[in-house]
């Protein structure tokens, strides 16, 4: 466990576990790098497992600036290269999902692959009704707890018991309420004209029964992005991460046995 001073004298935690290839996993809105637990138990022995705590969220400072998915986006490169990092995996779910789009588009070659589970990507920007959305937004200033809670339980597909909705609850609700930014954001987020100009493999996990995000939002993905392969996981939620840690884990290690077995097409 360690922590990182970046430009602006935000601190950020990470972990860093394993040897070999380095994954930096990128967690979704408002949890932590221990939603990933899962994936470094069995990951770790093959790779080199990342797990940072975005501005905002969980262990790292949660200052009252810079939560935007550019500045995060903007902070997970800073933290490639204060460790050092090459041929750079991202896993990103969620909104951690289109941090790690816009990083990889503005790594200028830092970013080797990425793996997105779950990501809006576009939706937020087109996909939901405004008016909806900026009053659901408007309404975590008023009723937070309960809010929260009655969020997350739809975020996760029948394989969930409620410990893990609980915990994944309780993890939003001690981030700072700044990360709310990080929402209206995320709402004009749209690098669709961009997805032809990024050459570096994709794995496109997605929950079939995720009540957040449609699966033709990776479907449109995987057209639009030249080097891209969509497996829909058809038990799960929003969450596959921590629904079916077992399924998200092997389909991460097959994605990077298809690096290693053809290491041009990342971009080496």
């Amino acid at each position: 466990m360690a922590t990182v001073k970046l430009s602006d004298g935000v601190e950020l935690f990470y972990e860093d576990r394993g040897n070999g290839r380095p994954i930096v996993f990128l967690h979704g809105w408002g949890t932590s790098g221990r939603v990933w637990e899962g994936q470094v138990a069995t990951l770790h022995e093959q790779a080199r497992c990342v797990t940072p705590d975005w501005r905002g969220c969980g262990r790292s400072d949660h200052p009252a600036h810079g939560n935007t998915v550019e500045t995060v986006a903007g902070d997970i490169l800073q933290l490639v290269d204060l460790l050092d990092l090459r041929d750079v995996v991202l896993v990103g779910s969620s909104l951690g999902g289109n941090i790690a789009l816009e990083a990889a588009l503005g790594s200028d070659g830092r970013i080797a692959a990425l793996a997105l589970l779950d990501a809006p990507q576009h939706f937020f920007a087109d996909g939901v009704d405004k008016e909806r959305f900026s009053a659901w937004h408007a309404s975590m200033r008023t009723r937070r707890h309960d809010l929260f809670y009655e969020m997350v339980d739809t975020w996760f597909g029948p394989k969930a018991g409620q410990g893990v909705r609980r915990w994944t609850s309780e993890q939003l609700l001690r981030s700072g309420w700044f990360i709310d930014d990080l929402l209206a954001d995320a709402a004009t987020h749209d690098r669709r004209d961009q997805l032809g100009e990024l050459p570096v493999p994709v794995l496109l996990l997605h929950g079939r029964l995720d009540r957040e995000v449609p699966v033709t939002v990776p479907q449109a993905a995987e057209a639009l992005l030249p080097n891209a392969r969509l497996v829909v996981l058809e038990d799960c939620g929003h969450m596959p991460h921590l629904e079916d840690p077992a399924r998200v884990s092997a389909e991460l290690a097959r994605f990077l046995e298809e690096l290693s077995a053809k290491p041009e097409a990342a971009g080496r």
